[in-house]
């Protein structure tokens, strides 16, 4: 029995033995400028090879045989190298009056967010400080959290505006994705979409006087990342009543809203009586009609949004948020299951709250209307 015990100890010993110079070894190998078949390798080389792959493996197998059982165990040991992304990280100074252009497509990360950026793109050395407020500041108006849910989703954007870079990076969906694109100068809009949204260069420019689609789109994020989709009509009214919210906070203009203003000698191409029949029929319209110079879908939700915090409180999106979790949405090829929108609406509200949007909207719309010309009388309207 003794006899055995040694031949198992030695045989294990010098297995060891083997198994520990293989990964003495091959760290070698992966770490220094060795010599190769075709003479040593240089510098440049060894950090090109050091940063095109995520992660490098080694495997050490130590197997040894049992005689008096005649059994056979297989131990395996596993070193992961982690490897640093091969695309430059951003390095921003927190000044605005420190402005640069990207030489590579680059990225930076925050506590709440990572910034994808294009190369070319003109950034200033504040954005990821400001970004970070705007976010907390979203969270404060809704009383509602970036963090990850469920509902927390992404589309193939790395291969859209990348080119497939970027993999690895975020990949767990645990922080916002902001992707800032050079401004290509023409009808291409911005976009919010589960997780990520698609903002240019010149959405950061102070001399525009108002982030203001930065905070529409990242609003969208926001209520996105918390169930699922309340129809354009309730998520275009969200970001716009944010957009209008952020922007007196931080005392900038904001020229968009003007856009639905309807009273004291202005118009809109979309008109209240359309409110005043069957303001749920009409709801269900605006959210399913195409887009168009009506803009339903916008012109409705700022309204409906601003009934809804100041008829339930500043929590109703939260609540209507953690209500659509509870539901199961049909897929019906036009994105919304309205009908379970509406059902969703109503729990989280009341059984009337259209019939109470209709009666709000004559005196509850134009007082919005005279305060927001009064605000911006300050900018010159």
């Amino acid at each position: 029995m003794k006899r055995i015990n040694s031949v198992i100890a030695i045989v294990l010993l010098m297995a060891l033995a083997a198994g520990c110079s293989n990964v003495r070894n091959s760290k070698a190998e992966m770490t220094s400028g060795s010599d190769t078949a075709i003479g040593k390798t240089t510098a440049a080389e060894t950090t090109a090879a050091a940063t095109t792959t995520s992660e490098t493996t080694v495997d050490t197998t130590i197997v040894f045989s049992m005689d008096a059982k005649d059994e056979t165990e297989t131990t395996t040991a596993e070193t992961t190298v982690k490897k640093k992304p091969k695309e430059p990280v951003i390095k921003f100074s927190g000044k605005a009056k420190d402005v640069f252009t990207l030489k590579a497509d680059s990225y930076y990360e925050g506590d709440k967010f990572v910034i994808f950026a294009q190369k070319g793109a003109k950034l200033r050395g504040d954005v990821p400080k400001n970004i970070s407020k705007i976010m907390g500041d979203l969270e404060k108006l809704f009383n509602m959290s970036y963090k990850k849910t469920e509902f927390t989703f992404e589309d193939d954007w790395r291969d859209i505006y990348f080119g497939g870079s970027f993999q690895g990076i975020n990949s767990d969906l645990s922080k916002v994705s902001i992707i800032i694109l050079k401004d290509p100068e023409d009808d291409t809009i911005q976009t919010a979409f589960g997780n990520e949204t698609t903002l240019f260069d010149t959405d950061f420019d102070p001399v525009k006087g108002s982030y203001g689609t930065v905070y529409h789109e990242l609003a969208h994020v926001l209520r996105l990342r918390q169930g699922e989709n309340m129809s354009s009509v309730l998520e275009e009214g969200v970001a716009l009543y944010a957009q209008d919210k952020l922007s007196r906070k931080y005392k900038k203009a904001d020229w968009d809203m003007i856009s639905y203003v309807n009273c004291y000698g202005y118009s809109t191409p979309y008109s209240d009586k359309n409110l005043k029949e069957d303001p749920e029929k009409e709801f269900i319209r605006a959210a399913t009609a195409p887009r168009s110079s009506e803009q339903p879908e916008y012109q409705f939700g700022i309204r409906f949004v601003y009934f809804l915090t100041e008829t339930y409180g500043n929590d109703i999106i939260k609540k209507i948020s953690e209500t659509s979790r509870k539901y199961e949405f049909a897929e019906n090829g036009t994105g919304t299951d309205i009908d379970t929108v509406v059902k969703v609406i109503k729990e989280a509200t009341s059984q009337d709250v259209f019939i109470r949007f209709k009666k709000w909207v004559p005196g509850g719309w134009k007082k919005y209307c005279k305060d927001y010309l009064k605000y911006m009388k300050k900018f010159g309207l």
